[in-house]
């Protein structure tokens, strides 16, 4: 599932719900509040399941756009190297 969750994400960041969203859901420390977090959530996990249910050339398509999304991104060299 974490793989589906980054292509979601790198489809569309905007399905992760901000942290202070989700820690005023939670303040309660009830079911409700458990249920309004799953609900914030819910567009991610459809969307992660959506990605699943691609064709494999589709989905090996996003991947490798993931893939060449983090091969640009690389991190700094430690320091003292």
């Amino acid at each position: 599932m974490e793989l589906l969750y980054a292509l979601a994400l790198a489809d569309d960041p905007a399905l992760l719900p901000a942290e202070e969203t989700v820690r005023v859901a939670l303040a309660p420390r009830t079911a409700a509040g458990r249920s309004k977090v799953d609900a914030l959530y819910r567009p991610l996990v459809e969307a992660a399941l959506a990605i699943s249910r691609l064709p494999a050339a589709a989905f090996h398509e996003r991947l490798h756009a993931l893939e060449a999304q983090h091969a640009n991104h690389k991190a700094p060299p430690a320091a003292g190297t």
